[in-house]
C-alpha cells in the first residue's frame, strides 16, 4: 500500500499548446520633430503558460466569443467573437503578459457572425431531425457526427456517406449556417477482458496492469463489458473511467478498483463514470515512457490545434494529438450495444500517423505538459478510428460542469 500524499485544493490552469518563443519586435516611427524618438509597438501576444487560462474564460463565455484555436505554423492563438468592441489589446489584457525570456504567441481577433452559444443551439437540432436522417438512409449512410466549429463560423455535419439529398437535407434545413463533412463512425476503445494483461509487456507490481490501493488513473481496469482504463481521482473521494465501460464493479490484476458511483453514457450525453470503494491518487502513469507516476497540475478543457497527450494502458503514452474540433456528438460503435449517440467530445488525429488510442484505454487520461512540469488533465478516452490514428475523448471542461469538481491535484 502507498503512503497517502497530502494534497492540495488549488486549481493551477495550464497551457493548451505547444509553441516556442516569439519576437515582440514591431516598430512605429513618431511623426514629429526630428529629436522625437521611434516608440517601440509591440504586437499583442499571449503567454504559452497562459493559454489555458485565456482558453477557459473564452469558453465561459459563449455569448461573446465563438471559440479559440492555435495555428502552430504561423505561432499564432486565435480568438474568435461577435462583439465588435472586442480586439487583441482587450484579449491580451485578460491574461498577464510573459516575461521577456517566456515562451509567447502572437494573438488575433476574428469577429464572426455566430458566437458558440448560437452554434450549439443549431446543433441541438440536428440528431432528431427526420429529412437529415431520411437523406441519409436513402443513401445507406448514417448521420455520424455534429458539432459547432469557430473556424468556420458554421455549424458542421457529418455523414458516413455524402451524396447530393445529404447536401440538399442540410441546405433545407440550416441554409448557409451548417457545412457537410464525411465522417466515419468511431469505435469505443474497450479491450477484450484481462487485454492488457496478457499483452507482450511484462506484468509487475506497481505497474499499470499490477496496481494496488491508493490506485493510480491510467491503471488496468477490468469490467465484465471489458478491458478499459481508469482515469483520474475525482474530488479526493472516487476515480473516473469511461461510462461506456458499464456500470460494474472493476478490478485490476484481481483487486477492486471500485464500484460505478454515477454514470453518463449516450443519449446526447458524455462519456464519463466514477468509481468507488477504495481510495486513489491524484496520480496518473506518465512521464518517462508513459510508466512514470506524475501529480496531477490542475484541469480544464483543450484548445482546437493544440497537441495532447493520451495515458491508456494500452497505448502508454503519446503526445501526438492534434485536436481538430471540441464539443463534438458522435455515434459511437459498442460490441454489446447499439450506435449510440454522445455528446461533449473532443476529436483529435495524430501528427506522427502512430496510434493515440486502443482498445483498453477507453478511460485513460488525456493531458497535457505545455504549462506544467506535471500533467494536466484534459479529457478521457472514448473512442477511437482510422486505425487508432483518431480519437474521441470527453471534454474536461464540460465534464466538470456535468459532474461538478473535478479531478484532484496531487503534489
Amino acid at each position: 500500500m502507498r503512503k497517502r500524499i497530502q494534497l492540495v485544493t488549488r486549481r493551477k490552469l495550464g497551457a493548451a499548446a505547444a509553441a516556442t518563443a516569439v519576437a515582440l519586435v514591431a516598430g512605429a516611427a513618431l511623426a514629429a520633430t526630428p529629436a522625437a524618438q521611434a516608440a517601440a509597438v509591440e504586437p499583442a501576444t499571449v503567454a504559452v503558460s497562459q493559454i489555458q487560462n485565456l482558453n477557459t474564460t473564452v469558453r465561459a463565455d459563449p455569448g461573446s466569443y465563438a471559440g479559440l484555436w492555435i495555428d502552430d505554423k504561423t505561432n499564432t492563438v486565435y480568438v474568435s467573437t461577435t462583439k465588435a468592441s472586442v480586439s487583441t489589446a482587450t484579449v491580451a489584457a485578460m491574461e498577464p503578459r510573459a516575461l521577456t525570456s517566456a515562451p509567447a504567441m502572437k494573438l488575433a481577433v476574428v469577429h464572426a457572425k455566430y458566437d458558440f452559444a448560437q452554434l450549439q443551439g443549431f446543433a441541438a437540432k440536428v440528431h432528431n431531425n427526420k429529412r437529415l436522417q431520411n437523406a441519409a438512409k436513402a443513401s445507406h449512410a448514417l448521420l455520424s457526427e455534429w458539432y459547432p466549429d469557430p473556424l468556420t463560423d458554421k455549424l458542421v455535419i457529418g455523414f458516413t456517406k455524402v451524396t447530393a439529398a445529404e447536401r440538399a437535407a442540410v441546405s433545407a434545413q440550416f441554409g448557409v449556417t451548417a457545412r457537410v463533412i464525411t465522417a466515419p463512425v468511431f469505435t469505443s476503445a474497450v479491450g477484450k477482458p484481462g487485454q492488457a494483461a496478457t499483452s507482450p509487456r511484462t506484468i509487475h507490481p506497481n505497474s499499470r496492469t499490477a496496481d494496488t490501493y491508493p490506485w493510480y488513473g491510467g491503471d488496468e481496469v477490468n469490467g465484465p463489458d471489458g478491458a478499459c482504463t481508469s482515469g483520474y481521482d475525482w474530488d479526493g473521494n472516487s476515480m473516473t473511467t469511461a461510462g461506456h465501460c458499464g456500470n460494474a464493479t472493476f478490478t485490476n490484476n484481481g483487486a477492486e478498483v471500485g464500484k460505478t458511483y454515477t454514470i453518463q453514457w449516450g443519449n446526447g450525453r458524455i462519456d464519463l463514470q466514477r468509481l468507488t470503494g477504495s481510495t486513489y491518487l491524484p496520480y496518473i502513469w506518465a512521464g518517462s515512457g508513459g510508466n512514470v507516476p506524475e501529480p496531477v497540475s490542475g484541469s480544464g478543457g483543450v484548445a482546437i490545434g493544440g497537441k495532447y497527450c493520451t495515458g491508456g494502458v494500452v497505448t502508454v503514452q503519446n503526445c501526438s494529438a492534434v485536436v481538430s474540433a471540441i464539443d463534438i456528438c458522435a455515434l459511437i460503435a459498442t460490441t454489446n450495444q447499439p450506435l449510440t449517440n454522445v455528446c461533449y467530445l473532443d476529436q483529435a488525429s495524430s501528427s506522427n500517423s502512430t496510434e493515440i488510442a486502443q482498445p483498453g484505454d477507453s478511460g485513460g487520461p488525456v493531458y497535457t505538459y505545455n504549462s506544467a512540469s506535471a500533467p494536466y488533465a484534459t479529457g478521457t478516452m472514448c473512442a477511437s478510428g482510422n486505425g487508432g490514428k483518431s480519437a474521441l475523448w470527453s471534454d474536461m471542461y464540460e465534464a466538470k460542469v456535468i459532474f461538478g469538481g473535478g479531478p484532484e491535484i496531487g503534489t
